[in-house]
């Protein structure tokens, strides 16, 4: 009797154990019909939605962070069989082509190519890889800019500082050819830049005249504060030796997320006129609501840029449901190589034909490499 109760108890606790099973998708044509391995784009998109649906259905059952790292990986797990193929072999066929004008078709989808997305605006993302890439590096190789990303010609005066702390790394840079002003901010690099990563709350931000609605993640607000003097004190020095000079704001991935909030304090709180901004980031994690997307797309910037690498896995966190959205400007990396000009204004803030049709395929690799340019270290 003592056997069957042990027996009866342990079922119990392992049945109270959440479990995670395969994750089925829509059949759209029926289990024999071979287009179900590979279905028209609706039917894909819809597979898409359905499988986002549900992994962002299952996250909301953890109650604790602790859990949530578990639960992440087990969800990927989950769905990742069931689209990794579906997705590869849809990429590589008549469902993704190339339309006349280089940009790419999607039987009907919108995804179309801009005048901006010319030799020369690729060559311009590629040289704020670099730019934002460097961060990463020693001081000692940053100030004679002889680093392994540091390969843009004409940069000069460049100046190194960081938070008291040590957790975050910046520097302030001159391109006498363009006549730009560079600032660079670190991504995670410690193991305190992941812990402010993993802080999902969001605040207000503290910006005079942002509105209250307009809330972003507390840990990349944290991070920007711990530069945010030095970095004033850094940029009006440069403004007064370079008074004609154009400002860009860079970053890759927590970098990049710091790099917006620096260029919107910037304009906001210290008179640098919005018209002479740039905001060009690489693998941005989503930094606020959908308020805060507004607040960016409003304020009048020279250009906001934000790079996705094809499944990159960093841009798709914080997650849509936990009330997050990026901003635009997306211009996404495809399957191809290409940059495709994504129309994410028209789609409050995501457009769905982009980045986001890979989740749950999606990759450290691809955060961890741009345009062939190694980041996150040096």
């Amino acid at each position: 009797m003592k056997l069957l109760i042990l027996l009866a108890l342990s079922f119990s606790l392992v049945s109270a154990t959440p479990s995670i099973d395969p994750l089925p998708l829509e059949d759209t044509y029926g289990p024999n019909d071979p287009r179900s391995q590979l279905p028209e784009p609706q039917g894909f998109k819809n597979h898409l939605r359905h499988t986002r649906h549900e992994f962002n259905e299952r996250m909301k059952n953890f109650a604790s962070f602790d859990d949530l790292t578990q639960k992440r990986m087990a969800g990927y797990h989950a769905v990742e069989s069931n689209l990794t193929n579906l997705v590869t072999e849809w990429h590589k066929t008549e469902h993704y082509q190339r339309n006349s004008n280089g940009a790419h078709s999607k039987r009907g989808w919108v995804v179309t190519g801009s005048g901006q997305d010319s030799s020369d605006f690729v060559n311009q993302m590629k040289t704020y890889t670099y730019y934002a890439g460097s961060s990463y590096c020693a001081v000692a190789s940053l100030q004679n800019w002889s680093c392994s990303t540091c390969k843009v010609p004409n940069t000069q005066n460049v100046n190194v500082y960081s938070s008291a702390d040590g957790s975050e790394q910046a520097y302030i840079a001159v391109n006498t050819a363009t006549k730009t002003i560079i600032l660079s901010f670190r991504g995670s690099h410690n193991i305190q830049n992941w812990i402010n990563n993993i802080e999902f709350i969001q605040s207000s931000i503290p910006i005079t005249g942002a509105p209250s609605s307009v809330q972003v993640h507390s840990g990349f607000w944290q991070v920007w504060t711990s530069v945010q003097d030095s970095t004033r004190t850094q940029l009006a020095n440069y403004r007064k030796t370079y008074p004609d000079y154009d400002i860009v704001f860079t970053g890759h991935s927590l970098g990049a997320s710091v790099s917006v909030l620096a260029a919107l304090v910037s304009i906001s709180q210290w008179g640098v006129p919005a018209s002479k901004v740039s905001v060009i980031n690489i693998g941005e994690p989503r930094t606020g609501n959908t308020a805060f997307y507004q607040y960016v797309l409003g304020r009048g910037f020279k250009q906001v840029s934000r790079v996705v690498n094809y499944a990159d896995i960093v841009p798709h966190f914080p997650l849509n449901s936990w009330g997050y959205t990026h901003h635009t400007q997306e211009h996404w990396v495809d399957w191809y190589g290409d940059l495709v000009y994504c129309d994410d204004v028209s789609n409050n803030g995501e457009d769905d034909n982009c980045a986001n049709t890979m989740p749950p395929f999606v990759s450290v690799t691809d955060h961890l490499n741009y345009f062939g340019i190694a980041l996150g270290s040096c």
